[in-house]
């Protein structure tokens, strides 16, 4: 799509339902008019087999990421206070569950805690590990996989792969028991990296896969819509990752280098890691910057 060319005139901004478009710079995305959630107007890519990692270097990362969300579902649950959830003992579901690092998380710490996944080389390595009872494909008659109502649903970095989530949102809402929750996490469409960058952004690399970037505001629209009530949306950085840093460092070699020479990449790298450092902690804690990783808790109120 070229920076003139809104996406196809039968999208709908999947937040608030909006049809008015402004592009984005030179990126295959463009802005609803309404509420800024930004929207991909490239044709969808495939999720086959091939589109999964499955090295062992990134099976060590996705182990690092169960512990991260854990981390983050507590998070959010002290944001909730006294509404949030009571977890130990609880049935849980996590859409996305890959390698069930996450879930595997939740069984640690006393959750009745079940994944599905739709790569089944992802979920032969949970098998693996002892979660092939835990750890389940994706079925086209039971999208979800529960047989019966859980209190949470989990979905990590899913929400924005749909073009439309309003089918997605309805089964959560329909596994989930009266007032249970849902929790995850996507990118962060309103990220000080993003605002910085510009079109040099690595979230506007992947057009055909991640289709639309929420932000704090326009995800509360989305839920309002979908049967659920927001109540919690928050932004932070991983600190412990390199992938911000290191898509900042070449972003802003090409930009101000006009090179991809890796030594060139790597002294600026070396120049920038402190400041960039400083801004990844302070990013989603300062209100005014915001973090790569948007978090949400929303309950279901109909």
């Amino acid at each position: 799509m070229s920076a003139s060319t809104p996406p196809p005139a039968e999208r709908l901004c999947p937040a608030c339902g909006g049809r008015a478009f402004a592009a984005v710079g030179t990126t295959a995305y463009a802005a609803c008019a309404a509420c800024g959630t930004l929207v991909s107007g490239a044709p969808e890519g495939s999720y086959s087999e091939a589109y999964y990692y499955h090295d062992d270097a990134f099976e060590r990362h996705e182990r690092r990421r169960g512990e991260l969300q854990w981390a983050f579902t507590r998070e959010l649950a002290r944001a909730l206070g006294r509404r949030a959830p009571k977890l130990r003992g609880a049935r849980t579901l996590e859409v996305g569950c890959s390698r069930g690092f996450f879930v595997e998380a939740q069984l640690r710490r006393g959750v009745d805690a079940r994944g599905i996944d739709l790569s089944a080389r992802a979920l032969e390595r949970a098998s693996a590990r002892g979660l092939g009872a835990r750890c389940s494909l994706a079925d086209a008659a039971r999208p979800l996989g529960a047989a019966e109502p859980v209190d949470v649903v989990f979905a990590w970095e899913l929400l924005e792969h749909f073009d439309d989530p309003t089918a997605f949102l309805g089964q959560v809402r329909g596994h989930l028991r009266e007032g249970g929750w849902f929790l995850g996490s996507t990118p962060n469409g309103g990220s000080i990296f993003r605002t910085l960058l510009g079109d040099a952004w690595h979230g506007c690399g992947i057009p055909q896969y991640h289709r639309a970037y929420y932000h704090e505001r326009s995800i509360a629209r989305m839920f309002e819509r979908r049967g659920f009530e927001l109540a919690v949306a928050m932004s932070r950085t991983d600190v412990a990752s390199a992938l911000v840093f290191k898509n900042a460092a070449t972003a802003l070699a090409e930009r101000w280098m006009r090179t991809r020479w890796l030594p060139a990449r790597t002294a600026l790298a070396a120049a920038l890691a402190i400041p960039e450092k400083l801004l990844e902690a302070a990013s989603g804690r300062v209100s005014f910057l915001g973090g790569e990783t948007l978090l949400f808790a929303a309950r279901r109120v109909r």
